[in-house]
């Protein structure tokens, strides 16, 4: 039967996307594919991006205890498609890779918490890759809010 920690960490996901997209969303449209410096340095968009891909990684990752290579056929886009979105679509396709997450999250039960997945060869607990897709919203979140200090667009 899930437990606290898998109620958690899906609230805390729902929350780190519904914080993700207002960050996206204070910058204006025409600065959300700004970068930073050249030679690879990620825009905004670009890290919306990776965490639509991101999160449904992590939910697959809890559902079948594997890594799997066609993730992105799995949940959606792979990150070249939804950076091609249209914003109001890509928002969207974060919103339910989180909402898609966090229930995959709840259904995990406490007995598999220990369970180990090998992810790229490291043998890792189920507990702490249910941390992931908020760890790595969390991150972007500060990175954006950052990319919108650097525009002049802090709050």
């Amino acid at each position: 039967m899930p437990g606290p920690l898998q109620a958690f960490l899906a609230d805390a996901t729902v929350k780190a996307a519904a914080e993700l997209t207002a960050a996206y969303e204070r910058l204006p449209e025409d600065q959300r594919n700004w970068s930073p410096a050249e030679g690879g340095a990620r825009s905004s968009r670009d890290q919306i991006a990776e965490c639509v891909v991101s999160n449904g990684y992590v939910a697959e990752q809890a559902r079948v205890r594997e890594v799997r290579p066609d993730v992105g056929e799995t949940y959606g886009p792979d990150k070249a498609a939804a950076f091609a979105l249209a914003d109001a679509e890509l928002l969207s396709h974060l919103a339910q890779s989180a909402h898609h997450c966090a229930e995959t999250i709840r259904a995990v039960p406490d007995s598999d918490l220990g369970v180990h997945v090998d992810v790229f060869g490291e043998p890792t607990p189920l507990s702490e890759i249910m941390v992931v897709a908020f760890w790595n919203m969390t991150y972007h979140l500060g990175q954006v809010n950052y990319i919108a200090s650097l525009l002049g667009h802090s709050e």
